[in-house]
């Protein structure tokens, strides 16, 4: 049953809220589902000036990116019933000049091993109005509504596209689904991670990391919220793995995308995917 994995264990329904749309419980909680996390890089001088009102700074890599990402998820049991969601962030530091590697898993190891660091929420899209409206008004995101189809597998590909749906598309492409990560990306995680961090991350149910809300009237702050993810198959692997027959594709079509310059290098594929999402005012966990 999905409420007795140890991450629902731990973060139970604790409450609930009042949105424009309605009461809504707390934390927030998908019980199944299927995510998609392309982690890159993107242009410093873009992302540093989409911070620039922030209160946090963009982490570089080694050779003078943006560290980036773009997470898809399929979220198909949900406490806010079935959605989809794109957000596209950035990783960032309350203090400036923090560096992490060019290798392709940097990224994520930085986001589950290090709780001085957190990803900065910069666009958000949701394809139901009440999660659009639990997101904005009460964890103080910049959410707007979307059409998404994402999944729907067709032989060894992975699928989607997503629309904006007042300024049309956002983004569309495609990954190569494997069953398991390789052994050379195992090494690198444990190269970068260190031997007692790996082993930490191999042994726990789960991941622990922190979304940061761009400041707003609801947040006035940028303010790291504590989230915790869980997959029964988790497979992170080099962008195309060193194939040249365009297995992964990804388009950015919307304008305010395409500035960042993203350029994915991996990509971290989960299922079933599970995920809670703590108000910035969580204690614990």
């Amino acid at each position: 049953m999905p409420n007795d994995h140890p991450l629902f264990r731990d973060h139970p329904t604790t409450g609930s809220v009042t949105v424009s749309t309605g009461a809504e419980p707390v934390p927030y909680r998908a019980e199944d589902g299927e995510g998609l996390m392309l982690i890159g890089r993107g242009n410093l001088e873009t992302v540093t000036q989409a911070m620039g009102s922030e209160g946090v700074h963009p982490v570089v890599t080694a050779s003078g990116h943006a560290a980036m990402g773009i997470i898809l998820s399929d979220f198909r049991k949900a406490s806010h019933g079935a959605h989809r969601e794109i957000q596209v962030f950035a990783l960032c530091s309350k203090t400036p000049g923090e560096v992490i590697g060019d290798d392709a898993m940097a990224l994520p190891v930085a986001m589950t091993t290090r709780s001085d660091l957190g990803t900065l929420c910069l666009h958000l899209w949701n394809d139901t109005a009440r999660v659009v409206a639990f997101n904005t008004e009460y964890l103080g995101l910049n959410a707007r509504l979307a059409a998404c189809e994402f999944f729907p597998r067709d032989g060894d590909a992975v699928t989607f596209a997503c629309a904006d749906k007042e300024t049309g598309p956002i983004l569309r492409g495609q990954i190569g689904f494997q069953k398991r990560p390789s052994l050379a990306t195992l090494w690198e995680v444990l190269r970068i991670a260190g031997w007692r961090a790996f082993v930490h991350l191999g042994r726990s149910p789960y991941a622990g990391a922190f979304v940061v809300n761009k400041r707003s009237d609801v947040l006035p702050e940028n303010r790291f919220a504590p989230t915790f993810t869980g997959a029964d198959k988790m497979v992170t692997r080099h962008w195309n793995d060193g194939r040249d027959d365009g297995r992964d594709r990804l388009e950015l079509l919307h304008p305010d995308l395409q500035p960042y310059g993203f350029e994915p290098i991996a990509v971290e594929h989960m299922w079933p995917f599970r995920f809670v999402y703590h108000h910035p005012d969580h204690k614990g966990g």
